[in-house]
């Protein structure tokens, strides 16, 4: 009922479910089921990413030409992600097909809302933001989740290394 109501609230009426597994009470009772999971082990999840936002800041400390994440004393992250800052677009683009052909999925993360495309068409965003535009183009995300081990991140960091 209360799904109903609230795609009612979204424009949605009429919506016909058919229950292929009569052993649920809601369709919704499985994603209901995972969330509180999730929701319970929040903190151990964070914990675990968190140890391993060290680790990578630990082994690439001293690693040249790569700038590092940085976290305010007084700040206490989820550490859902880890990146790097790389010199150039050239050379994060490299390092994704280096880290791509060693089977790591490093990737981009994001690009400037004001340069995409659905900006400049739709919005007619026109001009420059200098430092968003060089962060996009060499900010590299390196994988980061709670059940990668400490050898998962030492082996990242080595094929970081190499494309460099």
């Amino acid at each position: 009922a209360e799904a109903r109501r609230l795609l009612k609230e979204a424009g949605v009426e009429n919506l016909k479910l058919k229950l292929h597994n009569r052993t649920l009470a809601e369709p919704y009772t499985p994603v209901g089921v995972f969330l509180i999971d999730q929701w319970k082990r929040i903190g151990v999840i964070n914990a675990k990413r968190g140890a391993l936002f060290k680790l990578y800041q630990d082994l690439l400390r001293a690693q040249p030409g790569l700038t590092l994440p940085t976290v305010p004393a007084d700040c206490e992250p989820s550490w859902h992600l880890y990146y790097v800052l790389l010199p150039s677009r050239a050379q994060r683009d490299a390092c994704i097909q280096g880290m791509r052909r060693a089977g790591i999925g490093a990737t981009f993360h994001y690009q400037p809302l004001h340069a995409s495309p659905f900006a400049r068409r739709t919005l007619g965003v026109r001009g420059s933001l200098p430092v968003s535009e060089r962060v996009g183009d060499c900010l590299l995300r390196l994988p980061l989740f709670p059940d990668m081990s400490r050898a998962d991140v030492r082996r990242v960091c080595a094929a970081l290394r190499e494309c460099l």
